[in-house]
């Protein structure tokens, strides 16, 4: 497991997609992928001296009732314990979903990514300041080890 995590952020380095002092917003679902991003993302600014503005920010879509709820508890515990302070948003899934004609999958990840564009977002982040966005394990980091 080790292995694989130094691997992954080796890779992030070398790509260049995480620069010395950014602000680098990271999808936190409290899972084991995003965890595992998160945890080696704050080792590697301590260790490295890269002075990473690290925000873990979880999206509770309101799919999953009190289950929902646990994970997005979990998600602040986990951050929290690393010293960082993991942002929280709750977005009606279902209705958007309804209200779109789309399915549910599709309509969190719509919802998840408008969150880049939502004026209240500029201003938690702070205007002007260099931000990289790493949204899931998945997305950012597997195209690295596909051919």
């Amino acid at each position: 497991m080790a292995e694989g995590r130094n691997k992954v952020l080796e890779q992030i380095m070398k790509s260049g997609t995480v620069k010395k002092g950014q602000t680098v917003i990271v999808g936190f679902s409290g899972g084991p992928d995003s965890l595992t991003l998160l945890h080696g993302l704050n080792k590697l600014s301590h260790n490295k001296g890269l002075d990473l503005r690290l925000v873990p920010v979880h999206v509770n879509h309101l799919l999953r009732g009190r289950d929902a709820e646990r994970d997005q508890e979990r998600a602040v515990e986990m951050a929290e314990s690393m010293g960082l302070q993991c942002l929280v948003f709750r977005r009606d899934c279902r209705g958007f979903a309804a209200e779109n004609s789309m399915t549910e999958e599709e309509a969190g990840r719509k919802l998840r990514f408008s969150l880049r564009r939502q004026e209240g977002w500029r201003r938690k982040m702070g205007k002007g300041r260099s931000s990289q966005w790493l949204i899931t394990l998945t997305t950012r980091v597997r195209p690295f080890f596909s051919g």
